[in-house]
């Protein structure tokens, strides 16, 4: 992405002690609009609390949200499976749906790569192997497991209303 110029906006952090700390993000905009360059934030982030600068890393901090324009969220943590960026995090449970980041072979600017975390372990998603890596990780749900094996579609993007019902469940 072209960044035009710096922008700050609210959120907060949750330290590694669990405490959540309301703070500014120094961020960028993309060009020719007022919405965020949300990769900006897979890496070191840096923000303002009480009017000092601090930079944080991802084992340094648990997780952080920015807030955009009407209303919008981004919530971005850190894994231990994933110890070089932050994670984008769309679902979050035991089963959480992110965005890793990686550095494009040719020009060297951050892409997203979709992925499931389950039990500590990242899952990076293709799309060759979305119904098959879901459905070995839904299993301990039989019934939720049937009816994603009886879908039409198996796209990445069908996947967050699955995961929060698969969140929302009682294991057996």
């Amino acid at each position: 992405s072209i960044n035009l110029y710096s922008q700050t906006r609210n959120g907060y952090y949750v330290t590694n002690n669990n405490d959540t700390i309301n703070c500014i993000f120094e961020t960028s905009t993309l060009l020719f609009s007022q919405k965020l360059d949300i990769s900006v934030f897979h890496g070191p982030i840096k923000v303002i609390v009480n009017g000092e600068n601090k930079k944080f890393k991802p084992h340094e901090i648990k997780s952080f949200t920015v807030y955009d324009t009407n209303d919008k969220q981004y919530k971005f943590g850190s894994f231990a499976a994933e110890k070089r960026y932050f994670v984008h995090i769309f679902v979050e449970g035991r089963l959480t749906l992110c965005h890793l980041y990686a550095a494009h072979p040719y020009d060297h600017s951050y892409y997203p790569i979709p992925a499931l975390i389950k039990d500590g372990i990242i899952y990076k998603l293709t799309f060759f192997n979305v119904k098959r890596t879901v459905d070995n990780l839904i299993s301990d749900i039989p019934e939720l497991r049937e009816e994603w094996i009886n879908r039409k579609d198996h796209s990445i993007s069908t996947l967050e209303p699955l995961l929060k019902d698969y969140n929302s469940r009682k294991l057996n």
